[in-house]
């Protein structure tokens, strides 16, 4: 593998230097639809999802992060929710967890996360 070394990407109109791209680009994307069977919508440095649970997908990413200290961060639509939430991080994999008002789990459609940190 070849090391391009350089201070600034452009697109012959704006500039950005590296060390943005490098350490503040997000790591991780993916808009995941629950309802019905499973399916990635729209994703970044994502291989799959599994389906793991009502209301629990769990999603695995193409390159693995350095370490699981990772900031994550997630949506869902919105229909009388009660929470979402993350679980199982590790290095190559994170679980979405939805809950409805009652505290019990549901799949929602248009859940997203973004994940910042370091790849390995």
């Amino acid at each position: 593998m070849s090391t391009l070394n350089v201070a600034n990407v452009t697109d012959g109109t704006t500039s950005v230097p590296t060390g943005y791209v490098v350490n503040g680009s997000c790591k991780v994307w993916n808009n995941i639809k629950q309802t019905g069977t499973q399916a990635i919508q729209d994703s970044f440095n994502v291989s799959s999802i599994a389906d793991t649970a009502v209301g629990f997908t769990t999603t695995t990413f193409t390159s693995a992060m350095n370490n699981n200290v990772y900031s994550i961060t997630a949506c869902c639509e919105y229909n009388s929710m009660q929470g979402l939430n993350t679980a199982l991080s590790s290095t190559t994999t994170v679980g979405i967890v939805n809950l409805n008002s009652a505290g019990s789990y549901e799949d929602r459609d248009d859940t997203s996360i973004q994940i910042m940190g370091d790849l390995a």
